[in-house]
């Protein structure tokens, strides 16, 4: 059997204290202290000869670690009756090997009430952040690559705006609305060339930075009577990255590049024991990159087969933009009942059953690749439908 696995994982302890002061009964402040030790390991390879020729080829990484030293300000200050402020500034000093690296990260928040129910908001804050997320260059492999900031991959760092309203009325429900604009830097994607999970003399040399940006705007919708309930929420949103040597340096959708997103659940309670519900969700597909044409190379180990190459035939795939196509929309049903009791008049019970995609659409799939027929050819996608209707039951007691 063909095996490639990949684990990554991270393991963080903590030692958090947060102390509380009230001055006034219109002004609370907040001070706190933190102290983090992490431990990563990027990957744990597992992979057999019919994957590759020379599994000692991926490297096996070293944990890596680095601390993280945090002390907080923030404080709430009510203006007057419809105003109210929230200013706060993150004090954060990391260590990695040799590398030290401080960073101050003020944020400041507002809302005014426009009337009993009606407010508007304001939300800016600059952050840091110290794990670099790197993704697996392997075309069909699901699985990404945590490693800490260095001197050459230095801390990711954004800015981000919120501009928000807030309806809310008992006998209406409540609507909310927001836009948001996201600035970051150091951003990581692989060098074009380079693999991190094949040995090299440093495994830095393997990612560059680059910069990223989203924006959008998020609706939501909840009422919530006696016996119903119902929520309707929508997102539209871009998400962009931007590197040197990739796409010619022109940006490109992020992974998580998602324009439409469209849920609407409700549920509805029976008498006393029993409920049922349901869920509706509609999703733009995701953006994956295809390469545009494969070709035999017999020294190197790729995936793709083609129909007119013998056996020991390698191919590599020649690629012309990043992140270039998107599956289709992904959408679905899902239904579900509910029945409480007590179970030997002692122990609560929940039996549930439901159907997951009730109508059986057929928009979640697994792409598999291949070449046509000549030794230089363009590249066929195959779906396969991964999930269709999938009834389940669940039983629950609680203890």
């Amino acid at each position: 059997n063909k095996v490639y696995n990949i684990f990554s994982s991270i393991k963080q302890y903590n030692i958090r204290s947060i102390l509380e002061i009230t001055p006034t009964n219109n002004w609370r402040m907040n001070f706190g202290g933190k102290l983090s030790y992490t431990d990563i390991k990027p990957f744990t390879r597992n992979v057999t000869q019919d994957f590759i020729d020379d599994p000692d080829e991926f490297s096996t990484f070293p944990t890596l670690s680095f601390r993280e030293y945090v002390l907080f300000y923030e404080s709430d200050i009510r203006v007057n009756k419809r105003l109210s402020v929230r200013p706060g500034i993150h004090y954060s000093h990391y260590k990695h090997d040799h590398f030290n690296f401080d960073s101050w990260q003020p944020r400041f928040y507002a809302a005014y009430r426009l009337d009993a129910h009606q407010q508007l908001s304001m939300a800016w804050s600059q952050m840091g952040q110290y794990l670099h997320q790197v993704t697996n260059p392997y075309m069909g492999v699901n699985s990404d690559a945590w490693v800490p900031a260095t001197q050459k991959l230095q801390p990711e760092q954004s800015r981000m705006i919120n501009l928000g309203y807030l309806y809310q009325n008992k006998k209406i429900g409540t609507f909310s609305a927001e836009v948001y604009y996201k600035r970051l830097q150091n951003v990581t994607n692989y060098i074009e060339g380079k693999n991190l999970f094949l040995n090299n003399s440093s495994w830095e040399q393997s990612v560059q930075t680059g910069k990223g940006w989203s924006y959008g705007s998020e609706l939501m919708f909840f009422r919530k009577t006696p016996r119903f309930t119902a929520q309707l929420s929508y997102t539209l949103s871009w998400n962009w990255r931007q590197f040197k040597s990739v796409n010619k340096g022109a940006k490109f959708p992020f992974k998580y590049d998602r324009r439409h997103d469209l849920s609407l659940a409700a549920s509805y309670l029976i008498g006393k024991r029993w409920n049922c519900s349901a869920q509706w969700t509609f999703a733009t597909g995701d953006v994956f990159t295809l390469p545009s044409l494969v070709y035999p190379d017999f020294d190197d180990a790729q995936q793709i087969k083609d129909p007119m190459a013998p056996d020991e035939y390698r191919l590599i795939y020649q690629y012309t933009s990043a992140k270039a196509y998107r599956t289709p929309a992904y959408h679905r049903l899902d239904i579900s009942g509910g029945f409480h009791h007590m179970l030997n008049r002692v122990l609560p019970a929940k039996l549930i059953m439901g159907i997951y995609n009730v109508y059986g659409a057929p928009s979640q799939y697994v792409y598999d690749l291949e070449g046509t027929l000549g030794k230089r050819s363009l590249v066929v996608t195959t779906r396969y439908q991964f999930f269709s209707i999938t009834p389940y039951v669940s039983y629950n007691i609680s203890f």
